[in-house]
């Protein structure tokens, strides 16, 4: 979540503009934020 809210900054607060491979690289993370907090409970 961490990398989002990094990059949400630099657009919005410091006015850089972002790259596809910016959102890209935070949609891998965040994906994998996914797969450790939503698996199925044993």
């Amino acid at each position: 979540m961490y990398i989002a809210v990094a990059l949400l900054w630099l657009r919005f607060v410091d006015g850089i503009a972002l790259t596809r491979w910016d959102a890209l690289g935070a949609a891998l993370a965040l994906g994998g934020m996914a797969v450790i907090a939503l698996q199925p409970r044993a």
